[in-house]
This record gives C-alpha cells, structure tokens and sequence, in this order.
C-alpha cells in the first residue's frame, strides 16, 4: 500500500508534468505566433499621406506605417512606399526603394528625385525631373515626369519605361554613354529641346512610344557603337527632324541603328537628318548605310525632306526604307523567277534573303519568348486559384488557433511564399519584356507583369488583414 509521503510525490510529480506541458505549449505558441506576427510585419506597407497628423491620429495599426512626407518614410527605413493623393513638396534621393503612387494624375512630387541603385517608380507625377546615377538599374511605370531642364537625365546603367509621359520639359530625355534604354508605350512631347537625346554607345529598344512636337528633333543619336532598336513608334511633328543621326571624330565606331515599321511625318526639317556636328573629319566612307537599317516605315510629308542629303542613301536604299514586307517578298519571287539575272540583280536578291533571314530569325525568336511568357502565366494562374483557397481557410480559422496549429501556420507561411512568388516572376516577366520587338507582345507582358504586382499586392493586403485579426495578440509578441 503506497504511503502518504509516496501520493504527494505522484502528484507533485504529475502536476509537474502538466505545468511542464502548457509551459511548452505556450512557449511554442508565443515563438511561432512571434514568428508569423513579425513575418507580417515585415511585409507591411508604408503609407504617405500628407493629410496625416501623427499628434491627432495614433498610428495603431503596426502593419501599416503611416507619414506625412516621403522623406520622413525614407528616414525610416520604409522600401515600398505607397503614396496618396495630394501634392509633396520635396526632392527625394532613392537607392533601393519603389514609390507607387494612388492616382498618377493627383499623386504629385513637385522636387527632384535622385536615383542611385535598384529602384522602382509608378502612377505619379514628378514636377521637377528625375537624375539616374550611372550603375543603377531604374523602372518607371505610368508616371508622368513634367517641368523640368531635362525629364530624365541618366548617366548610365539600365532604365525601363512604359505607359509614361514626359513632356514640357527642357530636354526630354538625355541618355549618356552607356545606357541601355527599354522605352514602350509612352508619349515624349511638347519639350523644348529634342524628345530623347542619346549619346554613344546606348543600347536598347524604342518600341510602339509617341514621339511629337518636341521643339528640336524627336530622336537624337550619336551613332558611334550604338545597338538600338526604334521600332513602331510615330515621330511627327518636331520643329526639326524626326531622327537626327550623329557623327562625331571621337566616337567613328560603325553604330547598328534599327529603324523600322515607324510613322515619320510633319517634321519641320527632314524625316531623317544624318549630321556630322564636329565636322564629320575621318568618316568612314559608306558609314551611315552601314550604321543605320531602315525598313517597313512609313516616311512622309515632312517639310525639307524625308532623306537629309546627308544620309547619301541613293534611291534603292530611300525605296527600302519604306518598302512592306509583303512588297520584299513579291520582289524576292519576281527575281528568283527570272532566268539569267545581272550581277547588280544577284547582289540585290542577296541583299534580300538575308533581311528575310533576319526578319525570320526575330519570329523564331518571338515564338520562343510568347511561349515562354505563356508558360509563366500559366504557372501564375494556377498558383493563383491555390491562393483563393487557402485564403478562405485561413479566414475561417480562430485567430487564436491559426498560431497554435501547425497546419494553419504553415497556410500563412505557403501564403507569404506564393507572395515572393508572385513578386519573383513579376520580375522575369519584366526582365523578358526587354527582348520584345513587337508593340502589341510587349504591351501584352507588361500586362501580365502588372497582374502578377496586383496579385501581390492582394495576398499582401490580406496578410496584414489577419495580421489586424491578430492584433490582440500584438502585445504579447513584441
């Protein structure tokens, strides 16, 4: 028979046991509700709102930091900067953050960013211009960057944009040596000096943008090594040239200018002007039909000429300048047709199959990037209809057992991984969009990008929605 001494030991024993137990229990519960708690917070948007007064309004809600200025956000730490409605009165020195505006007509920053390092720009309006430090990798989308001595002065690096304006500016844009250039969808106008100035050696594709009524020529390029792509774009009514290719003695190198499928009219000067403002001393003979490649535009009805003197392209290369791709294939059979052809004819069917080699060549590789682009897309939207419904589980799940069960915390983890997801292939979709060469795909990708952003944003909307949920808990995990 147990002894007395033997019970209080069994019990101690036993009690002992069950503390140890819920000790345990809400050890785990605090570290992974202080895991999920601080993971959503981490994700936590920064909101600028210069309507805010932090004396009247306590900032309560941790998973969404408010400011009234930009400044004050970037003082403190914030990446993701989400901007209201409202005008911001300061200049803005950016390394790694975005700033996305609420309403790209009525979020307005009336001061000067500076750009140095990865950073992302969207739906606002700059007053005051934006500077790109060589190095940096920069996009902007559906902004509008007005009032300014230059738009968008970059001096190097890599600078995407779509669906902009920049306009009323002195100079629209200036891009200095060694620049590479994806500018699509976008209208550059009514500045006083060139549209888009470009020095050597930039690189990169203008494709399916507006280019008019800049108060000197639409597109100005040095073209000494540079590898550009202007494609689809209409270029009219500048008060000089629509392009105005460049040489200079310090920069001879042979360019590879691309010019085709273009609407070039209504220049006040020439659709294409070929300048040597330093004199032109030690020009390569045959250096600009061996720089530039005009193909497919649609060139007329500007004032001097649609051929500067200059560009010396005799009437065959004038014609293929706007000669249809259909009307190369018709010439293509009519000379293969012919029996015994002149040697001037056999160069000329030459000249042909290899534009139809290269026009092939950039299908094939079109196809290659729509399947490619599918494919992503196809992923996202499965991963999407995943979303929808562990989103719905997790929204039906008690606050207090979405931390205590596993298999809750794992939904939010799997939530937070597919909004990494989504940001990752927003970005390859984008980094893909850079090899596009046909206005209607690439506006096509640009829109899968975006979606892919707004999913993002959603499941990271609805984090701090549980993270709100959860609020009860905030101060026991801090």
């Amino acid at each position: 028979m147990a002894s007395i001494s033997d019970k209080k030991f069994f019990i101690i024993i036993s009690l002992f046991i069950i503390f140890s137990g819920v000790l345990l229990s809400f050890a785990s519960f605090y570290l992974n509700g202080r895991k999920i708690i601080r993971e959503i917070i981490f994700r936590g948007s920064c909101l600028v709102d210069g309507s805010y007064d932090e004396n009247k309004e306590k900032n309560k809600d941790i998973f969404l930091k408010k400011y009234k200025t930009i400044s004050g956000a970037l003082t403190e730490g914030c990446e993701e900067i989400n901007i209201s409605e409202g005008i911001y009165k300061e200049n803005i020195f950016l390394e790694e953050e975005s700033l996305k505006g609420s309403d790209k007509e009525k979020s307005v920053i009336e001061g000067k960013i500076t750009i140095k390092g990865d950073v992302e720009i969207s739906e606002l309006t700059i007053d005051g211009g934006i500077e790109i430090d060589k190095y940096s990798d920069v996009k902007i989308y559906g902004a509008v960057i007005r009032n300014s001595v230059t738009g968008i002065d970059v001096a190097g690096g890599k600078l995407r944009i779509s669906g902009s304006m920049i306009e009323s500016n002195g100079k629209g844009m200036y891009l200095r040596k060694e620049t590479n250039i994806y500018l699509s969808d976008s209208k550059v106008q009514f500045n006083k000096e060139e549209g888009i100035d470009m020095r050597n050696e930039v690189e990169g594709n203008i494709i399916g943008n507006e280019i008019s009524q800049n108060g000197e020529s639409g597109i100005e390029v040095i073209v000494g090594n540079s590898n550009l792509n202007i494609l689809e774009n209409t270029i009219n009514k500048n008060l000089s040239s629509g392009i105005a290719a460049q040489y200079y003695t310090d920069f001879n190198f042979l360019g590879n200018l691309e010019i085709r499928e273009n609407e070039i009219g209504g220049n006040i000067k020439y659709g294409l002007d070929c300048k040597a403002p330093s004199g032109g001393k030690g020009r390569p003979k045959g250096y600009w039909a061996g720089s530039i490649g005009l193909s497919e535009n649609r060139i007329s009805g500007n004032n001097e000429k649609n051929f500067a003197s200059a560009c010396k392209l005799d009437d065959q290369a004038k014609n293929d300048a706007i000669k249809s791709g259909e009307e190369r294939e018709l010439e293509i059979k009519e000379l293969m047709e012919k029996d015994n052809l002149t040697l001037s004819e056999s160069e000329r069917l030459e000249v042909l199959k290899k534009y139809k080699e290269r026009i092939a060549a950039k299908e094939q590789k079109e196809t290659e990037l729509k399947n490619e682009i599918y494919n992503i897309f196809e992923e996202l939207e499965k991963i999407r209809k995943e979303d929808k419904i562990l989103k719905r589980e997790i929204e039906s799940a008690n606050p207090f057992f979405l931390i205590l069960v596993k298999s809750n915390r794992n939904k939010i983890e799997k939530i937070i991984d597919m909004s990494d997801y989504y940001r990752e292939k927003s970005e390859i979709l984008e980094e893909k969009a850079t090899e596009i060469l046909d206005k209607s795909m690439l506006k096509d990708t640009y829109s899968k990008a975006e979606l892919a952003k707004d999913y993002r944003y959603e499941l990271d909307d609805f984090l701090r929605e549980q993270g709100a949920r959860l609020y009860f808990f905030n101060s026991i995990f801090k």
